[in-house]
């Protein structure tokens, strides 16, 4: 298991994140707010970091609007400088969560 996914089973474990602790899916990346994921990784300078060389946490799939907020309430509201960026989601997110059943609401 790679170290960034020992980390999300580390706090499961610790009861800070909810989910699985053992086995299959300990480890994935938990879900945000808006659908992605949140990642966590060290930067690397000419890889996707961003350009910070420090622990990174990451947030897919997050709206613009959400984002520009975000760093416009926390930091510089500059998308590529500071301590928050931004990035365009060239791909998906992976399949993480089985489709919920609908439920059909009947007038009584």
């Amino acid at each position: 298991m790679k170290e960034s996914n020992l980390f999300w089973q580390h706090l499961r474990i610790a009861g800070f994140v909810p989910g699985l602790t053992t086995g299959t899916g300990s480890g994935t990346p938990p879900p945000n707010a808006a659908g992605g994921l949140i990642g966590v990784e060290n930067g690397v300078v000419g890889t996707s970091g961003l350009g910070f060389t420090s622990l990174i946490v990451c947030f897919s799939n997050l709206p613009e609007k959400v984002a520009t907020a975000v760093d416009a309430q926390m930091d510089d509201a500059r998308s590529a400088t500071g301590q928050i960026r931004a990035q365009l989601q060239a791909t998906a997110n992976p399949f993480t969560d089985p489709p919920r059943p609908r439920t059909t609401w009947k007038p009584v």
